[in-house]
């Protein structure tokens, strides 16, 4: 429950820096890591065991993979967002250096 709290305050943070809305980037980051750790687990389990009673003994050992891709893929999207807002940022910046330029004061 920590680790979705410290996601939840990530985003947030990330949402502050750039301007955007608080609970979407909450609900992206705790919605990616809920998301992946589940179809982590699900694909996991198809693929390499097929039957129930296979998988009722290893459940650690798939809660443990999917808790660590689910990591990976949060720290992923939190990247993917941050570089997008970065992006749009700059491009913010040179369309109104280049309007200051050219004497269009919009």
């Amino acid at each position: 429950m920590l680790l979705i709290i410290f996601i939840a305050i990530a985003f947030i943070g990330l949402a502050r820096m750039h301007g955007k809305s608080l609970w979407l980037y909450a609900l992206i980051g705790v919605g990616t890591a809920f998301g992946s750790q589940l179809m982590t687990g699900f694909v996991y389990g198809l693929i390499f065991h097929p039957t129930p009673q296979e998988i009722s003994d290893s459940e650690m050992e798939i809660a443990l993979l999917a808790a660590g891709v689910s990591i990976l893929i949060t720290i992923l999207v939190y990247t993917l967002l941050r570089r997008k807002a970065e992006k749009e940022e700059r491009l913010k910046e040179e369309e109104y250096a280049g309007s200051q330029i050219f004497g269009n004061h919009d």
